[in-house]
């Protein structure tokens, strides 16, 4: 893997640069990833955009550290993630700004250990049109207009992940107006199918480390969840994985259509 070091400036007055993001472009053989840290200012939006029409495609993920920076260019990056269907993790520090960014990932992620603290002291009727869309729910948006500006609001992994979600309704609406979706039994029976897989796994792990007792409990919550998907015929089996199969190409085919037509437009 091959790291270049972007470190972004923006002018803030005539002649005067300003330190703005720190943007890390991880090179992989699928593509590429980000690492940004540091404040988000104006001029940053137009900086990523740059990067995205440099490299002809969008980020398979990003990793955002901010302490937080202009609401403003924050929103207008949510946005552009959101458009493009991309993904984003807050690792470290992820507060105010950095905060509403990470809102607009399809994909969205608070690291266990990261707990942001949120603020955000103009609490204006833009930003909580912009909580609205990006899926925030009526009663946490109300929460954080509700706060003293001046106390944080943290939002840890487990609360944000309970209380807004890690993947916005509205994407997965749109996916599934697209490319159908399988049934809440037809999901069941497939992370059965998936988890009797894991099973092989499991069992060559115990054979070349005997002395991990601690497999045993798991393999049998396993072998248990095995007997269930051994009264699964055949054909179904294989029509599930089919239909699994059709749905995830046609996912993929669906988001990468429209992220072309987007950088075409940038």
């Amino acid at each position: 893997m091959l790291l270049r070091s972007v470190v972004l400036f923006c002018a803030l007055l005539p002649g005067v640069a300003a330190l703005a993001a720190d943007i890390q472009i991880n090179d992989r053989d699928s593509g590429y990833t980000l690492e940004i840290s540091g404040s988000i200012k104006p001029g940053d939006f137009e900086t990523l955009t740059g990067i995205f029409k440099g490299e002809g495609a969008f980020p398979a993920s990003t990793r955002i550290s901010s302490v937080g920076g202009n609401l403003g260019e924050a929103m207008r990056l949510g946005k552009l993630y959101r458009d493009a269907h991309l993904s984003a993790i807050a690792v470290d520090n992820c507060d105010s700004a950095c905060f509403l960014w990470l809102l607009g990932a399809v994909s969205r992620t608070i690291a266990t250990s990261v707990s942001p603290d949120l603020r955000l002291p103009d609490m204006t009727a833009e930003i909580m049109e912009y909580l609205a869309n990006m899926d925030v729910p009526p009663d946490v948006a109300l929460d954080l207009v509700a706060s003293d500006s001046a106390q944080a609001v943290p939002f840890n992994g487990d609360r944000f992940e309970n209380e807004i979600g890690e993947r916005p309704g509205s994407y997965s609406d749109w996916l599934v107006q697209n490319c159908g979706e399988a049934s809440e039994q037809e999901h069941i029976d497939h992370r059965r199918i998936q988890s009797a897989a894991f099973l092989k796994v499991l069992r060559q792990m115990q054979a070349e480390n005997p002395e991990r007792k601690d497999l045993a409990p798991v393999i049998a919550k396993y072998e248990a969840i095995e007997i269930q998907v051994n009264h699964i015929s055949a054909d179904y089996r294989a029509s599930l994985l089919n239909k699994w199969l059709d749905i995830q190409q046609c996912q993929r085919a669906l988001v990468k259509t429209d992220q072309q037509r987007l950088i075409t437009g940038l």
